[in-house]
This record gives C-alpha cells, sequence and structure tokens, in this order.
C-alpha cells in the first residue's frame, strides 16, 4: 500500500519514469500468479488461466505486472473460500 501512494506521488509530481517495451501477458500474469498462489491456498481457491496465443502489449512490465496483482488480490479477497 505505502508502495501505491509514492507511485500515485511519483506519477503527480511527473517524476515516474514509464518504460515502453514490449511485454508477453501470459508470462506476466504467470507471475503473478506464482507469487499470490500461496495466499490462494489459504482461502482454498485454484488460481488458472489459459491463454492459447502469445499476446504482446507496449508498456511498463513492472506496471502491468502491478495492475495484474492488485486485480488478482482482490479477486482472492473479495472470494469466498471454496
Amino acid at each position: 500500500m505505502i508502495d501505491d501512494i509514492i507511485d500515485i506521488s511519483k506519477i503527480q509530481s511527473g517524476s515516474l519514469e514509464i518504460k515502453k517495451e514490449n511485454v508477453e501477458i501470459s508470462s506476466a500474469i504467470e507471475q503473478v500468479i506464482k507469487e499470490l498462489e500461496l495466499e490462494a491456498k489459504k482461502k482454498n481457491i485454484i488460481i488458472h488461466h489459459d491463454v492459447l496465443c502469445e499476446l504482446y502489449v507496449k508498456g511498463d512490465d513492472i506496471r502491468i505486472k502491478q495492475i495484474l496483482s492488485n486485480f488478482i488480490k482482490n479477486s482472492i479477497k473479495y472470494s469466498r473460500e471454496s
């Protein structure tokens, strides 16, 4: 949460450096899921994803993973235990 506040301050001041590079989404999703698997298992939640092809977007790898992580964390937080 503190990192998010710092990032917001950097965005507002214009000092946040955003990289523009090709980011492979499936790989980013896999990395984020690996980081959050333990948290999901505590609630008996299994995270699964299927990406049938390589999909690249141009953006900042760190920020894309941060968005995915926030999205999945909220999904875990607000899901009932299985």
